[in-house]
């Protein structure tokens, strides 16, 4: 299940709610530095989101202008939180991919820092290989995610390597390939364990857990999946996607056991999350796994409910025109 966590801290917005026209002419007024300000504290709310890509849009503008009016650490901030809102928000992966192809570009011209970008792709690629079940999105997923590890390695960001390894874990365990890690546990213990103490042991804890369950053994599994949840004081938006892994992970766990009531119980939670913070390819996962689970305990009511839940929205999310752009394009592999 793709993870994600932002590196956007949220607040309180300090511009007013006013007419669309009127908020635009405002934020125009702002300098580069006040609008990401602003479009941070609103894309922690999920129904603030508009008003977060409207920021962004006029940095970016700014930057198509004038390229000296935006400095780097100003214009990777934007590009980041434009393919986070497409993303992750509006799934529309095509303006997605657009935006990392231009991300990469102006890395590359800029000479920055570029292992955000990677991790993004990898991000698209996972997303897609999970919907469309093909594997070889799965390896280029995988191959981006690596580059964006020891690339942020080499610059010290720690925050692209946390959020690259727990991919590369969960990747790794679809191809069955956790044996292969060896390399990225290592270079995951020069992580400063102080600069997200949290993300730091949820990962530790997500590669046991997945080699846990490699093994079929699920105490284990179970054990350190818990372990997990409790690392977390309280739902947020920040870690919503942690959380939900978590419970999926438990509901697999838990079904190794043959322990059909719990698991079902650990997927509706899972649900609940996607609900409550409306995260289609974390929902997509849950009915996926609810329509099968019900199935194994023979409840055909509940399974054909779920199976056409799942149907519905893999249609509404799966871009079809995005994996023939994925198939034939080679900009994140240049």
């Amino acid at each position: 299940n793709t993870r994600h966590g932002t590196t956007y801290k949220t607040g309180v917005p300090t511009s007013k709610k006013k007419t669309a026209n009127n908020s635009i002419t405002d934020l125009k007024t702002y300098t580069n530095g006040h609008l990401l300000k602003e479009a941070s504290a609103y894309i922690g709310k999920k129904n603030d989101m508009d008003s977060a890509l409207m920021c962004y849009s006029i940095v970016y503008k700014r930057y198509a202008d004038d390229k000296e009016t935006v400095d780097d650490d100003m214009l990777t901030k934007t590009l980041s939180g434009l393919w986070y809102i497409y993303f992750f928000h509006y799934y529309d992966y095509i303006k997605a991919n657009e935006i990392l192809k231009e991300s990469l570009n102006v890395c590359k011209e800029r000479n920055l820092n570029s292992s955000w970008v990677y991790l993004d792709f990898g991000f698209m690629y996972q997303m897609i290989a999970e919907q469309s079940s093909e594997k070889s999105l799965y390896n280029k997923a995988l191959s981006h995610y690596k580059v964006a590890y020891y690339g942020a390695r080499r610059h010290n960001d720690w925050a692209v390597m946390l959020d690259a390894f727990g991919n590369i874990v969960m990747v790794s365990a679809e191809l069955h390939k956790l044996y292969a890690m060896q390399n990225e546990m290592a270079l995951l213990k020069q992580i400063p364990k102080n600069f997200n103490i949290a993300e730091y042991n949820y990962n530790t804890l997500l590669y046991s857990g997945m080699v846990a369950l490699d093994k079929k053994d699920a105490p284990t599994a179970i054990k350190c999946f818990n372990k997990q949840l409790l690392l977390f004081k309280q739902l947020s938006h920040e870690y919503a996607r942690y959380i939900h892994l978590a419970h999926i992970n438990l509901a697999k766990a838990y079904s190794l056991q043959k322990n059909y009531k719990t698991a079902l119980q650990e997927l509706k939670k899972g649900e609940y999350i996607s609900i409550q913070y409306e995260t289609k390819d974390t929902k997509l996962e849950a009915y996926k796994l609810l329509y099968k689970t019900f199935a194994k305990i023979g409840d055909s009511k509940q399974s054909a409910i779920y199976l056409n839940k799942y149907i519905l929205l893999k249609d509404s999310l799966l871009n079809y025109r995005l994996i023939c752009l994925l198939y034939t394009s080679d900009a994140a592999d240049e």
